[in-house]
């Protein structure tokens, strides 16, 4: 997992130019997805994910990307939760990042 991203994930990169799409490195990046999904959906990965996530991340790759997983999840939920966004004068990294207060609007600052 510390070897460099798919094009378009360099240094800096925060997400891919429009249009691209983010290409699969083999099994790990396969299970990293597989392993994301499943935990921000319901929280359950099943036996054979499992299995093929132990046998390439191997026990504690798999740890950390379950730990990481919550930990971002549970900051982008606060961050909803008390309507955290950009700093005033600041402007998104992308156009579609203005963030949304969740009482209803868009933030602009503390």
């Amino acid at each position: 997992m510390d070897s460099p991203g798919p094009p378009g994930y360099g240094p800096g990169d925060r997400r891919p130019a429009p249009g691209s799409h983010a290409r699969l490195r083999g099994q790990t990046d396969g299970s990293v997805i597989t392993v994301v999904r499943a935990a921000l959906a319901d929280g359950r990965l099943g036996d054979e994910a499992y299995g093929a996530a132990l046998a390439v991340l191997g026990a504690r790759g798999l740890v950390e990307l379950v730990l990481l997983t919550g930990h971002y999840s549970a900051l982008a939920k606060a961050m909803a939760v008390f309507g955290v966004g950009l700093p005033a004068g600041e402007t998104p990294a992308w156009d579609d990042a203005a963030p949304m207060d969740p009482r209803g609007g868009t933030v602009t600052g503390p």
